[in-house]
């Protein structure tokens, strides 16, 4: 999932000792010991994409291929609403990114979070997870309160999510 081509990328690891391969293959990584993440220096994405869930890669897959495809840089991270929410709101508050994706199935936390930590256009993708096939992910993230707007995407569809993250960025 990570694009190599001039431009920097984190890489999430449980632990720095578990992440040797990855550092010996980088020229001066840096490593975030509080955070538990692998930095190499991030250069200003367009887009921040994170999922609530490392199960969600294959959604995020369909998002940063269509980035890929329209030129766009993305940063990508693995952060939970619930798990993380101190990381979260971290990366949220200190991201350069014009435009925010974020991918969460069940409760969907994540992009009403993400959409209340910054003034920059969030989408949330809902996840297909549980009995009801993404349908309460879906109608979590639409119904966002006033003040948290987010938009929202057809359940499991990272492309589209990515296609209107360019729209925006382009407006």
């Amino acid at each position: 999932l990570y694009n190599l081509q001039d431009r920097d990328f984190p890489v999430t690891c449980p632990d720095a000792s578990r992440c040797s391969f990855v550092l010996s293959s980088l020229p001066n990584p840096k490593v975030n010991l509080f955070m538990q993440r692998l930095r190499y220096p991030l250069a200003m994405a367009d887009v921040a994409v994170i999922a609530g869930s490392a199960s969600d890669g294959e959604i995020v897959s369909k998002a940063t291929s269509a980035l890929d495809e329209q030129g766009v840089s993305y940063d990508y991270q693995v952060l939970s609403a619930h798990r993380d929410p101190e990381e979260l709101a971290a990366y949220v508050k200190n991201s350069e990114a014009r435009v925010f994706i974020a991918v969460a199935g069940l409760s969907a936390a994540l992009p009403g979070v993400v959409a209340s930590l910054t003034e920059k256009p969030v989408i949330g993708v809902p996840v297909a997870a549980g009995t009801l096939g993404g349908l309460d992910a879906l109608l979590a993230i639409v119904q966002m309160p006033r003040g948290a707007p987010v938009a929202c995407v057809g359940i499991g569809n990272g492309a589209n999510a990515a296609h209107l993250a360019v729209r925006i960025l382009k407006a």
